[in-house]
């Protein structure tokens, strides 16, 4: 993978990125990868690999619900039953 350097990053946006990681569960580079490619559009020509690419991401991070969630099985079990 390529590396690149910047300078002259301002210190909030700095904390702000951190921040932005923190909440995400990531690292400041994650983060900033992350945002570049949402900021960056893709070549609209090349949609096989933006599909791709897409489902790799969502198979990376996929959602866990927080300790406590209700199971969906129970509550459409619960919806039926009334």
């Amino acid at each position: 993978m390529a590396v690149l350097h910047l300078e002259n990053v301002p210190e909030d946006l700095v904390r702000r990125i951190e921040r932005l990681a923190e909440r995400i569960r990531q690292t400041p580079e994650a983060a900033i990868v992350h945002l570049l490619e949402e900021a960056v559009p893709r070549d609209p020509n090349d949609e096989r690999t933006y599909v791709r690419d897409l489902l790799d991401r969502i198979r990376q991070n996929p959602i866990v619900p927080t300790p406590g969630t209700p199971d969906s099985v129970e509550l459409l079990r619960e919806d039926r039953n009334r």
